[in-house]
């Protein structure tokens, strides 16, 4: 495959990347005489991410944000967007659990951006690994994880705390395990278990 087609996303509509679904409706032109539609790339849409570049399967993490555009698969050398057509397919062919959790975290990301309705709501589901948000998300993760054979790490958000002293005391909620680097990855992730596959900042008001 050709590099710059995988690092730009180019390759995103081969058919050998179309779904079930795609695919479905491709036969069904064809089957009212009508010719399959040609598809031009004309190039990358100028404020989204980075692609991934890495061509192989990769360590990944969930990440996104309220008004983040790309897929919240992101890969943790580079931390480039991991398209999802790169990832294999599921027994359905989607990936509804993962887009499922995608849009109920924006959802709790905006409410406690907004700070007027819901934002201890949207708060502790982001940042609680007990929430139902969470919950859900960790078990996309396990999926993805069966699918590339490589871990998919969660990040859970954190906002506020006392001191800067207590913060960086912290220890994985899930292990109790110490998880506290000694430098931040990419810049934001300053915790990373690797048995619970979790990653977190230190909170944003003392950072």
């Amino acid at each position: 495959m050709d590099g710059l087609r995988w690092r730009t996303g180019a390759d995103a509509f081969h058919e050998a990347n179309w779904n079930e679904c795609v695919q479905q409706r491709i036969a069904g032109l064809a089957q009212v005489k009508l010719k399959q539609p040609t598809i031009r790339f004309l190039g990358m849409v100028p404020e989204l991410s980075a692609v991934c570049r890495y061509e192989g399967p990769t360590v990944v993490f969930l990440f996104t944000t309220f008004v983040q555009r790309e897929p919240p698969v992101n890969c943790i050398r580079c931390g480039g967007t991991v398209p999802l057509y790169r990832l294999p397919r599921t027994q359905t062919g989607e990936h509804s659990g993962l887009l499922s959790w995608n849009s109920n975290y924006q959802a709790c990301d905006a409410l406690q951006m907004n700070c007027t309705v819901g934002e201890r709501f949207g708060d502790r589901q982001m940042s609680d690994v007990t929430s139902s948000l969470s919950r859900s998300g960790l078990a996309v993760c396990k999926e993805i994880e069966h699918l590339i054979g490589h871990p998919a790490y969660y990040y859970l958000y954190r906002a506020n705390t006392r001191s800067h002293a207590a913060e960086v005391r912290r220890t994985c909620p899930i292990c109790g395990g110490p998880w506290l680097l000694k430098e931040p990855i990419h810049g934001k992730f300053d915790f990373k278990c690797d048995r619970c596959h979790l990653l977190s900042n230190i909170a944003w008001n003392v950072r």
